[in-house]
């Protein structure tokens, strides 16, 4: 159940673009991201609200404005985190928004959450019209590939008490801003 949505012009939005311009390392211009944040929505998520549901089709596109989302899926019978999103994280579902197929995971608020909700439709046609644009989601797409790795090697080894030591000490946001 999403809460109600506002415009963005409401909302001041410069420590967002800082966190957003750290998402790579190419660095997109001022003008670039107000073009693309000014598609956007406000959307408010209570603690553990839903935000996507696995099997099903999600081609928004989600920047975390305030707050932490986490990201699930099932391991057999077991729900397993699989990634975390803190301010500035964008999130794609790749699997609708390419694919247009339905999502494997469960994407939910863990602590109240302010995100920023764009279209397909908007990010398209933004990507035709923005070279700039295009160029930074070609670097945040092979960023996130090798964060996805990354996460791997480091964060998602071991033992369970050595995969926590790990959150504590590489996403210390994300054990600081989730409750226990």
């Amino acid at each position: 159940a999403i809460m109600k949505e506002h415009d963005i012009d409401k909302y001041d939005l410069t420590e967002l673009k800082e966190l957003l311009k750290l998402e790579c390392s190419m660095k997109p211009s001022e003008e670039t991201l107000d073009s693309l944040l000014a598609m956007g929505k406000v959307r408010h998520y209570r603690t553990n609200e839903v935000i996507t549901e696995a099997g099903v089709i999600e081609t928004n596109i989600f920047i975390v404005k305030k707050g932490v989302i986490c990201g699930t899926d099932l391991n057999g019978s077991h729900e397993r985190a699989i990634g975390f999103g803190e301010p500035g994280t964008i999130f794609i579902n790749r699997f609708s928004f390419v694919m247009n197929q339905p999502s494997y995971m469960e994407l939910r608020a863990c602590c109240p959450t302010d995100l920023i909700t764009i279209t397909q439709t908007d990010i398209t046609r933004w990507l035709e019209t923005s070279s700039e644009g295009y160029k930074w989601f070609f670097y945040l797409a092979m960023t996130s590939l090798y964060n996805y790795e990354d996460m791997k090697s480091k964060v998602l080894n071991g033992t369970a008490e050595e995969q926590f030591l790990n959150m504590v000490r590489f996403r210390p946001y994300v054990v600081n801003n989730v409750s226990q």
